[in-house]
């Protein structure tokens, strides 16, 4: 029980996970000046992947309600920290 305790606090192990299983990068905020700094890069309605990913994303999980539901249980990040709008669509496909 207590690996278990350290392993969910422990930054080391965090990365480790989250470097062979990169599809959760997406639930992990970035500091609110890096978060500007790349949706300033990637303006919302500019493709920041594939035209066809978006139109998928557009067409589907926006009228979702099941993923909406999901997307509004994911929790709010930290004063200091944001979601970028990158990682919001990423959370969207998830």
């Amino acid at each position: 029980m207590r690996l278990y305790q350290h392993s969910a606090r422990c930054p080391a192990a965090l990365r480790s996970f989250l470097d062979c299983n990169p599809m959760y990068w997406c639930f992990i905020p970035l500091h609110w000046d890096e978060a500007v700094a790349e949706n300033a890069a990637n303006r919302p309605g500019t493709s920041t992947t594939d035209p066809n990913l978006d139109a998928l994303i557009a067409a589907t999980a926006v009228n979702n309600r099941r993923v909406a539901n999901y997307l509004d249980n994911v929790p709010l990040p930290p004063t200091p920290y944001a979601f970028s709008f990158r990682q919001i669509k990423q959370q969207r496909l998830f």
